[in-house]
C-alpha cells in the first residue's frame, strides 16, 4: 500500500485531479492507513509484518528526513513504526537491528520539523 503510493498509485486510486492531492499527501494517507491497521489489531499488525512494512516505512522515513514538505508523512511513519513494535518483542528487535531508533532519535533534534517531535 505504502509502496504503491510511493510509486504513484494504481488503478484503484480515487479519480482526483492531479493538483488536488500531491504525491506527498498520497504517501501520508498510505502511512496513516497502515498505522491505523496496526493500532491494537494483532491481525493487522501481522499483515503489515508479512508485507515488510517495517523495512519500507523506515526506508521511506530515511529518504524524506529533513524535507519540510514531508512533515505529515514523517509523523505518520513514526506512528506506524511505533504501532508495529508496540507489545511486540520481535518487532522491537527487528527495529533495533535495522537502526530505526537512530532515525527516530535524529528527528528529535531536527529544527526544520518541529511538528514531528
Amino acid at each position: 500500500f505504502l509502496s504503491s503510493a510511493t510509486e504513484g498509485g494504481d488503478a484503484s486510486s480515487p479519480n482526483l485531479p492531479a493538483s488536488a492531492i500531491s504525491r506527498e499527501d498520497h504517501r501520508a494517507m498510505a502511512a496513516f492507513c497502515l498505522a491505523q491497521v496496526c493500532y491494537e489489531h494483532p491481525r493487522g499488525r501481522s499483515a503489515c509484518w508479512e508485507s515488510h512494512a517495517l523495512g519500507i516505512a523506515s526506508s521511506v522515513l530515511e529518504s524524506c528526513m529533513g524535507d519540510e514538505r514531508s512533515s505529515l508523512l514523517t509523523r505518520w511513519l513514526c506512528l506506524l513504526l511505533g504501532n508495529l513494535w508496540d507489545s511486540n518483542t520481535h518487532g522491537r528487535i527487528a527495529a533495533l537491528e535495522r537502526g530505526v531508533h537512530e532515525l527516530l532519535g535524529s528527528l528529535l533534534f531536527n529544527a526544520r520539523l518541529p511538528s514531528v517531535r
